[in-house]
C-alpha cells in the first residue's frame, strides 16, 4: 500500500440494513499498527466514507487478533477509515447483518492501490481466501481482477476460483477456474460462465493473497 493521508475501504451490504456489530481481524506477519485508530463509518452515502455517519472511533486490533465492534445502527455502506499515512491493511471483515461469522462480505471493490485507496490483505496462513456474496443465484459469465501496484504481485498468483452455494468457506463450492494469475496493476477478466451464490478467490500458499479490485459481470 502506498503512502497517502487518507486510507478507507468500505462494503456496500445491498439494502439498508440494522448493523449490531461488525467483526475485524489484523494481520499477523507484521505492520499491525495499520489496524489501528481506525474510524467505523454507516450510512447511504456510495462513493466515499464523507457524508455518512461516525458510529465508532479509534478503534484499534492487536496483530492477529479478531475484534468484535459494537455498531447498532441503520446503513447500506459501511466503511473503515484510518487517517493516517502508514496505510490501512484489513484481513477478515465481517458484517453480523447479513452473515454468521464465517461468511464472506459483499465487497464494492473499494480496495484499489492504483488510486489511492487500500488494498486488502490476509495474513500469513497455509490457505487464503476471500470471497463476495452476490446476494442470490447468479449466472457468472466473468470476473475481473486487479494486482497492486507497488509490490508483492506475486499475491495474485495461482489464484483458484470457486463458485456455488457455499457461505461459511470456498470449500463446498465447485472450483471454476484454477491457477489464476494477475500481473502487476493489470486488470485481468477470466471467463467463468456458471451458477452460482457465493464466489471464492483461493491462494494456498502461505506467502498470502492480495487483491486490489474485483468485479463480477453476471
Amino acid at each position: 500500500m502506498g503512502q497517502y493521508t487518507s486510507q478507507w475501504w468500505g462494503v456496500d451490504l445491498g439494502s439498508e440494513k440494522n448493523v449490531r456489530y461488525v467483526r475485524l481481524q489484523n494481520r499477523n506477519d507484521c505492520c499491525p499498527e495499520r489496524l489501528t485508530d481506525v474510524d467505523i463509518y454507516l450510512g447511504s452515502t456510495a462513493e466515499t466514507f464523507t457524508g455518512n455517519a461516525l458510529v465508532k472511533s479509534d478503534v484499534s486490533v492487536l496483530s492477529n487478533v479478531m475484534l468484535e465492534v459494537e455498531i447498532n445502527a441503520l446503513g447500506r455502506y459501511i466503511y473503515l477509515n484510518r487517517p493516517s499515512a502508514a496505510g490501512l491493511t484489513v484481513c477478515k471483515f465481517y458484517d453480523s447483518s447479513l452473515f454468521d461469522k464465517q461468511a464472506p462480505v459483499n465487497d464494492l471493490s473499494f480496495a484499489d492501490s492504483t488510486t489511492g485507496r487500500p488494498w486488502a490483505e490476509c495474513g500469513q496462513y497455509t490457505s487464503q481466501w476471500w470471497g463476495v456474496d452476490l446476494g442470490s443465484e447468479k449466472n457468472v459469465r466473468y470476473v475481473r481482477l486487479q494486482n497492486r501496484n507497488d509490490c508483492c504481485p506475486e499475491r495474485l498468483t495461482d489464484v483458484d476460483i470457486y463458485l456455488g452455494s457455499t457461505a461459511e468457506t470456498f470449500t463446498g463450492n465447485a472450483l471454476v477456474k484454477s491457477d489464476v494469475s494477475v500481473l502487476s496493476n493489470v486488470m485481468l477478466e477470466v471467463e467463468i460462465n456458471a451458477l452460482g451464490r457465493y464466489i471464492y478467490l483461493n491462494r494456498p500458499s502461505a506467502a498470502g493473497l492480495t487483491v486490489c479490485k474485483f468485479y463480477v459481470f453476471a
